[in-house]
């Protein structure tokens, strides 16, 4: 699946988003690919590159990868641009070998909050034997540039052989 959000002036320009139960599933070695572009109007807030979010909505997986990339919106005025944002109370779920990876890369804009991965409000990745990979670059002008972001009750949690990996970075 692979998206752009829109170029009109205004809020939700998002390029993929997967919300209110919807799924997105393998159940055998089949890939989960999913990658968004958020729209580059000049001003706006919330046009995220991926949103996962919503109770009952998951990318889930056996044995094919999971693999997710998003790049926030760049417009000059834009405000919260994540590269992906995942939250309430939504999954992405390896149920075997299947590994997951996420990399976001949030907004070149001069507005604030332009993250690269955030895990918020009850989010949460599980994972039995498929290996995890978080990668964010928090880019712009503005304050809010954070990597890898984990807000309340967020989780991430391996319960195999499953190992970890978060790598961080902010633009200068």
């Amino acid at each position: 699946v692979t998206g752009t959000g829109g170029p009109s002036a205004g809020s939700g320009n998002i390029g993929v988003s997967v919300t209110s139960g919807g799924r997105l599933q393998s159940q055998g070695t089949g890939t989960v690919a999913i990658t968004g572009t958020g729209g580059d109007a000049a001003a706006g807030d919330r046009s995220y590159g991926v949103e996962i979010s919503g109770v009952g909505t998951q990318v889930s997986s056996v044995n094919g990868a999971i693999s997710i990339a998003g790049t926030g919106a760049s417009g000059a005025g834009q405000t919260n641009t994540h590269g992906i944002n995942f939250d309430s109370s939504a999954l992405i779920q390896s149920t075997g070998a299947a590994t997951i990876t996420l990399a976001g890369t949030g907004g070149n804009t001069a507005g604030v909050n332009s993250r690269g991965v955030v895990l918020d409000v009850a989010a949460s990745i599980n994972s039995v034997n498929g290996a995890v990979s978080l990668t964010g670059q928090g880019t712009g002008r503005g304050t809010g540039r954070i990597g890898v972001q984990f807000a309340p009750n967020a989780s991430l949690i391996t319960t195999g052989a499953a190992p970890i990996t978060i790598k961080i970075g902010r633009a200068h």
